[in-house]
């Protein structure tokens, strides 16, 4: 095991109890913490856009453009209201909510959304990532649409200087990012993005580079049974956390109807 693997050891804990899970929950969401949900425990922590790369072996830059500039062409067909077409951060978050690969790392504001998404479709252990994003950065409206312009379309953005808006800096570090404009769906699942401007490194190495000795302090993996699922369920069938209220819509009813019989 690498130096990584032994430190995200350091920071698991398995928990087969609800009530010590709501506890640690409690006290993280107290603190500003951030959640992620992941229905595999072994899985790291890679973007949509890595993973659709690794797949296909396509060109990383090129694919992202791609994306980036095919779905600002077709999104007036599906939706009434769009960002402004130099809005980059907003089209990003939008692309990321409706299934394109960027390089945007959902999170959410809410555990309990964070949970539902790590059992909803878990068949074996499932994982959810907290993160203390009060120690990131976290660019501001205008500085964030100019970085994903020139991270996702360099080519159309090439009249700007890289250099006054992504640093050397920049590249070695993960930020924050919450949306000025949210589809629906986004706004009900309490959800932001975290991003690594570094597409060719693991997101938890960057991770662990910004935080210099302290990836302890500001990461936990908070590790749940299998054997919970059925109580989880429960539990967030009580709090209204359940596909219904977190995906408007059929999708949403099918998402309820599939755990109906837990």
């Amino acid at each position: 095991m690498n130096e990584l693997g032994q430190k995200v050891e350091t920071v698991t804990k398995v928990y087969d109890s609800i009530g010590e899970l709501m506890s640690e929950f409690d006290a993280l969401e107290k603190q500003g913490w951030w959640f992620r949900g992941q229905r595999n425990a072994e899985w790291g922590i890679e973007s949509s856009l890595q993973r659709a790369v690794k797949r296909s072996g396509a060109d990383f830059q090129k694919y992202e453009t791609e994306c980036f500039r095919e779905f600002r062409r077709q999104a007036h067909l599906y939706f009434p209201a769009l960002p402004a077409m130099d809005s980059c951060a907003e089209w990003v978050g939008w692309m990321q909510h409706y299934g394109i690969p960027t390089r945007l790392i959902d999170i959410t504001r809410s555990p309990f959304v964070a949970l539902y998404f790590a059992i909803e479709d878990a068949d074996q252990t499932a994982a959810i990532w907290a993160f203390d994003v009060n120690i990131l950065h976290a660019p501001d409206r205008r500085d964030r649409n100019a970085i994903f312009g020139l991270l996702a379309d360099p080519y159309s953005w090439k009249q700007r200087q890289p250099q006054d808006f992504i640093g050397s800096d920049d590249m070695r570090r993960v930020a924050f990012m919450q949306p000025h404009m949210m589809p629906e769906r986004l706004r009900n699942q309490q959800g932001a993005f975290l991003f690594a401007f570094d597409r060719s490194r693991e997101f938890l190495s960057i991770l662990d580079a910004q935080l210099t000795g302290n990836f302890q302090n500001h990461v936990k993996k908070l590790v749940v049974s299998t054997d919970m699922r059925r109580d989880v369920v429960r539990l967030l069938r009580s709090a209204n956390c359940e596909g219904y209220s977190l995906f408007p819509g059929p999708d949403g009813v099918g998402r309820t109807l599939r755990n109906l019989a837990l």
